[in-house]
């Protein structure tokens, strides 16, 4: 190969050779190849766990603001203070969270109806309170196909009588 180049000075040929059979430099190249690959699975385990965080800060908002509605009746149609305790529980005072509250009254059958009449068993409809709770959350990395922002949800329903 280096033979048809005759007019290279020997030492150059000779290093050239060496440079072909050696295997130095192959793990620089086998670490270029590998850091980035490692580096979005850092930054996919560390937006996964933010976000199942933020999953969990939710759902107890969701939980906490329903908690406070079956208190007792009065508590039941302050959709205010449940909205409030929602906002408290999760520490949300730039009010981010998108939380509604309300009031409905359901039969066993699961049909919704007003609370003053009764149920087809003859009972009145056992009254609940629900609550939905919202947030849009960024992600810190940005990744090729997926959004910059989430939307996490959580409801919860809770018996009042």
């Amino acid at each position: 190969m280096f033979k048809a180049c005759r007019n290279i000075p020997d030492g150059i040929v000779a290093h050239a050779r060496a440079l072909r059979h050696s295997k130095m430099g192959a793990v620089s190249i086998e670490l270029a190849f590998f850091v980035p690959v490692v580096a979005v699975m850092v930054a996919g385990s560390i937006e996964f766990g933010r976000l199942g965080l933020e999953q969990v800060r939710i759902a107890s908002a969701a939980r906490a603001g329903a908690q406070y509605g079956v208190y007792d009746l009065s508590s039941a149609g302050d959709i205010d203070g449940i909205i409030d305790a929602a906002r408290l529980d999760a520490d949300d005072v730039t009010n981010a969270l998108t939380v509604t509250a309300a009031q409905t009254c359901r039969c066993p059958d699961g049909t919704v109806q007003a609370c003053t009449i009764s149920c087809a068993d003859g009972e009145y409809a056992p009254l609940y309170v629900e609550v939905s709770v919202s947030e849009d959350v960024g992600l810190w990395f940005s990744f090729p196909g997926v959004p910059d922002t989430v939307t996490l949800a959580a409801n919860s329903s809770m018996r009042v009588r």
